[in-house]
């Protein structure tokens, strides 16, 4: 994972102080990719892909959280099933709710163009 993220930030061509200010945002503090656990590597990776959503991608991830919450009402899901659709949908949740904040976790914007509306 630790790969992934370097190849990512290496491709959005962030520089070494930029990419411990993105990670500071997400996970609250200044760590190098090397001291990351995978789920803050998880975590920063949705901020950046959020980053980098248009609002056709937003729109469209907008559509699926709809539909997993429709699929989430059904009656003859099993428990595995539902945990399954619910690991998916609390996943597509974080991504918007990310996208509303700027792409960071943590709520700072970064991308004045979108957010709630305001």
């Amino acid at each position: 994972m630790k790969m992934q993220l370097i190849n990512t930030f290496a491709s959005l061509k962030l520089k070494r102080d930029e990419q411990l200010q993105v990670i500071k945002d997400v996970i609250g503090e200044y760590k190098s990719v090397k001291d990351l656990s995978d789920a803050e590597i998880r975590e920063v990776l949705t901020a950046l892909e959020v980053r980098s959503m248009t609002d056709e991608e937003y729109d469209k991830l907008l559509e699926r959280l709809v539909k997993g919450a429709e699929y989430l009402e059904r009656t003859e899901l099993t428990p595995a099933q539902r945990e399954k659709a619910q690991k998916l949908y609390d996943d597509l949740e974080k991504r918007v709710l990310a996208y509303k904040r700027g792409g960071v976790v943590g709520g700072q914007d970064q991308n004045s163009s979108r957010g709630t509306g305001s």
